[in-house]
């Protein structure tokens, strides 16, 4: 039953109505339950493709109109067969004409559904990512800046929330929400939903703060369906591809009207029947597939984005996943600038990690040692058992539901990593044979920066501190020096190993790892009351160097599009930091170059280039609390991207991942946004993006977006084969059919040429659309990136279908001049002419020879069979004597063989070009990368 009074009542009164637990949330069961009977909470909904509708377009455009014609006149001219045939292969083009674009358009729309708004849900005392039309009456979801609100819900939780109701309620300005009780006057008079200041409604962002709400309103009781039926999602109706095709099909078609006409003008001055030739050509005219191309369009589209989003690893997935799709291409729109990207803007070096620590060295006795995941190190463990003493009293700590859970910062991350890694290197655990009396974290304001703990081991209690090497060092009077017998031994602190230890970690700490170094003395007392004295007069143990691991595929996304000449530029707040892990995984070299905060220099993306332009921190307090940070970073990109050569290279792809950076993405051509798998995408990031990726954790998203890139290339790259190869299979016809004018030569009849035109060449490109991308498909250049319109294109296109229209057209001639007695030679044509189909398909649709493929393409392999099929039939249906079966290989021989030639000589011309210009990408080393950098601070002292 629903209700309208929630604003009126206390939060407690309408969570016992709801029967509902605050902290626990609703379990799964009782979810299930409530979703029946309250239906799904469609708020959000994508628009459908009627195929209906198509099916009346499809059967007033020009190529159904000029086919009903042709089977008119075949009637009439009493070809009776003929015109049942044209009629059947009418029908079966149209529905596969049909049936490919409603598969094509329902794909959009799955991925269109990847761009509803997803929430953070308390199921069974868990928090779990919902999708907002899985959400119920009585869920508890968390709210906090960014999320987009799932369903109309009575705030819960004491904090204050800023919403924006733009849209769904006469509040056009910031409206802020808190937990109270509305009030009314004795009358009971209605609130309107302006002034209900504890209510939330569907489709509200959520601006800034963080609290809890009770869904009390789903899918047609919220307020923005009763007021304009929902919120509608894009599924990309149209594609700016699709005009192009347009005009370039409009040509294609009025071209081939002309041929018809001159070809049967000149059946008028032959032998031919002028009906045959006049029933061939149109059904020639039909056979263009012209107006098909828009239909082809859409499934390429489709099958990239699709492909895009498709996860290499579904181990990963899980029921509960809610992001099924490693990248959603938002709006296809951008598939071309997506595609055509050859600059990469990355907002941090975070898109590049995996958030997985790993213990690259340590020091202990003052000299560092690089640990070899081989052997064993008998002091190592010792180091990590005190980091990790010192972190454990922060594991536990109260969530926001209540219960007890494991909140681990990013030390303690890094410290328990390196000892996991330990322990699965040796098979050995580190022994815990002390406990805790008392515990002091690094971020209290007495705590000088250490995390500080007292435990007892044995007899003796221990007072033990971690943190960052200068903290820890300040703190010591002593360094230990191991006995060699599994002991140490206490020796001073002198200048000299004071020095050596700081000189060891800052080369550590240059090299991108994270220096965390431990300290510990004997305390006479059990607790921290006394911690300066306790933090004085230490003995310093040793450090650990955690390095970040790339995140997977990372190292090798970054050699593709070093291959590939990509433009990169990162934004960097730790220069030194950034330079040497991009260094580390590839990306930087020597030639990097680094642009100054507020230096006035322009960014230059041309093409090779590495820039790391300098950026002032985030957390800066250099930069006062009134600045608006997200700011300063947006005005200084946009100011070296006005002042470089920015616009000399092709399309630029801004990459980022941190709300605060939602105005980079304004700069860029193609909008990237890496979410996560842990919390919501915010919604100011969610509604600039293009592009969307998911990383497998919530780390990374480089690999995924280079990926989205290859999918946008493979996809314009196969659209443009399709183009070509129609384009040669036109040509053929028309050479063929000028062939079959000839004495001794055969004209096919309008059911052969159709089937070749609608059914096969459909296939043909229907297998194209499937082709893998190659390795090396972000090296192509930029006109394999669009339909044929160069004019060396056209030539091979020209070259290519005479070649093939005059192999098959005079075969029949060449025959009859043979010595053969009882060869009909019209089964011979048309086995000819499909095997030759098949070898002009194959060899357009594959990247590279024939024979150097190693993957088995099923949709290739489907469409080979049918042409041998087809060959095998006309074989079949027109004896001959079996001898002269093989002269229906000379012509896809002689094909062959051509375009394996060519495809040779391309190769070794592009071999002979790497070999005169090859890209070495230099393997610099830490020690000349500190000379360069010494060098560089000796020429510019100031800088």
């Amino acid at each position: 039953m629903e209700r309208n009074d929630w604003h009126l009542r206390e939060s407690k009164a309408v969570l016992h109505s709801l029967k509902t637990d605050m902290y626990k949330g609703l379990d799964r069961s009782e979810a299930r339950k409530r979703s029946r009977r309250h239906g799904v909470n469609r708020v959000w909904y994508v628009g459908r493709t009627s195929a209906k509708e198509y099916a009346l377009a499809c059967l007033s455009d020009l190529a159904t109109v000029l086919l009903v014609i042709t089977a008119v006149f075949a009637a009439i001219f009493e070809e009776s067969t003929a015109a049942a045939y044209i009629c059947a292969l009418l029908a079966i083009g149209a529905v596969l004409r049909i049936g490919a674009y409603v598969k094509a358009r329902r794909v959009l729309e799955k991925a269109a559904e990847e761009s509803m708004p997803v929430c953070s849900v308390l199921r069974d005392g868990k928090l779990q990512l919902l999708r907002a039309e899985a959400v119920t009456v009585g869920d508890i979801v968390f709210l906090e800046g960014g999320d987009v609100v799932p369903g109309d819900g009575r705030i819960v939780s004491g904090e204050e929330i800023a919403v924006s109701e733009r849209g769904i309620t006469n509040n056009k300005k910031t409206v802020h929400k808190f937990d109270t009780v509305i009030r009314t006057d004795e009358k009971g008079s209605e609130v309107p939903a302006e002034y209900r200041s504890n209510i939330l409604y569907a489709g509200s962002t959520v601006l800034w703060g963080q609290g809890r709400m009770v869904i009390t309103a789903v899918g047609e009781e919220t307020l923005i369906v009763r007021k304009q039926g929902g919120i509608r999602i894009g599924s990309m109706e149209t594609l700016p591809l699709t005009e192009r095709l347009n005009r370039w099909c409009k040509g294609s078609s009025l071209f081939m009207l002309a041929a018809v006409m001159v070809i049967t003008g000149l059946a008028l001055f032959t032998a031919r029947s002028f009906t045959q030739v006049f029933l061939v050509t149109m059904a020639m005219a039909v056979a263009s597939m012209s107006e098909y191309l828009t239909t082809i369009a859409y499934i390429l589209v489709a099958v990239a984005v699709r492909d895009a989003g498709l996860k290499k690893n579904k181990k990963d997935e899980s029921e509960t996943r809610v992001h099924a799709k490693a990248a959603v291409i938002t709006d296809s729109a951008v598939l071309e600038k997506l595609a055509g990207t050859d600059a990469l803007i990355l907002s941090d070096m975070e898109l590049f990690k995996s958030g997985e620590m790993s213990l690259h060295a340590y020091n202990i006795g003052a000299e560092n040692k690089h640990w070899n995941k081989d052997g064993e190190d008998e002091y190592l463990p010792v180091i990590l058992r005190l980091l990790l003493s010192t972190v454990s009293g922060q594991q536990m700590h109260q969530s926001l539901a209540g219960t007890a859970i494991t909140a681990m910062s990013d030390k303690y991350r890094q410290i328990q990593q390196a000892a996991d890694q330990w322990t699965r290197c040796t098979g050995k655990t580190i022994e815990y044979d002390f406990r805790s009396l008392d515990h002091v974290s690094g971020k209290t304001g007495i705590s000088g920066g250490l995390d500080t703990v007292l435990v007892q081991d044995r007899e003796d209690v221990w007072a033990v501190v971690s943190g960052g090497i200068k903290e820890v060092m300040y703190c010591c009077t002593e360094y230990a020096l191991e006995d060699g017998e599994g002991g140490f031994r206490s020796l001073p602190m002198t200048d000299e190993v004071r020095r050596r230890i700081f000189t060891s970690a800052a080369e550590l700490a240059y090299m991108g790892a994270s220096v965390i170094a431990c300290a510990r003395k004997k305390s006479p007392y059990t607790t921290l009351n006394r911690l300066s004295v306790l933090q004085s007069g230490m003995c310093f143990m040793g450090f650990a160097a955690i390095a970040e691991s790339p995140a997977t595929d990372a190292v090798e996304m970054v050699r593709r599009i070093t291959e590939a000449n990509f433009a990169v530029a990162v934004l960097s707040e730790d220069t030194e930091h950034d330079l040497y892990y991009g260094h580390d995984i590839g990306l930087f070299d020597k030639n990097t170059k680094i642009l100054p905060f507020g230096s006035g220099e322009g960014l230059s993306l041309t093409p090779g280039s590495r820039t790391i332009v300098q950026m002032p921190s985030v957390y800066s307090p250099s930069l006062g609390s009134n600045v608006n940070r997200s700011d300063i970073r947006y005005k200084c990109l946009k100011s070296v991207l006005q002042s470089g050569n920015a616009d000399k290279a092709g399309k630029t792809a801004v990459v980022c991942r941190n709300v605060l950076d939602a105005r980079l993405l304004t700069l860029g051509d193609v909008k990237i946004v890496a979410g996560s798998a842990t919390r919501p995408l915010p919604q100011p990031l969610k509604a600039r993006a293009d592009v969307v990726i998911y990383p497998k954790n919530r780390h990374g998203g480089f690999a995924e977006a280079v990926e989205a890139v290859s999918e946008a290339r493979r996809a314009l790259s196969n659209l443009w084969n399709a183009a070509v190869y129609l384009t040669i299979s036109q040509i053929s016809r028309l050479v063929m059919l000028l062939c079959g004018i000839l004495p001794g030569g055969l004209i096919p009849s309008p059911s052969a040429v159709l089937l070749w035109g609608l059914i096969l060449d459909f296939a043909a490109v229907l297998a194209m659309s499937f082709v893998k991308a190659p390795a090396d498909i972000l090296t192509f250049p930029d006109n394999r990136m669009g339909l044929p319109g160069g004019k060396r294109t056209i030539v091979k296109a020209l070259a290519a279908g005479g070649i093939w229209g005059l192999l098959c057209g005079l075969l029949p001639v060449g025959i009859s001049l043979l010595p053969i007695d009882g060869t009909d030679t019209t089964g011979i044509f048309l086995a000819a002419m499909f095997l030759s189909q098949t070898v002009m398909a194959c060899s357009v649709g594959q990247y590279g020879s024939l024979f150097r493929h190693r993957y088995f393409h099923t949709t290739y392999a489907l469409f080979v069979l049918a042409e041998i099929c087809c060959a095998w039939a006309s074989l079949l249906m027109y004896p001959t004597v079996w001898y002269t079966c093989f002269f229906a290989l000379i012509p896809s021989a002689i094909l062959l063989l051509l375009m394996e030639i060519g495809k040779a000589a391309e190769s070794r011309k592009k071999t002979a070009g790497e070999e005169e210009n090859p890209f070495r990408a230099d393997d610099l080393q830490t020690e000349e990368a500190l000379e360069n950098t010494e060098e560089n601070a000796e020429e510019d002292p100031e800088e």
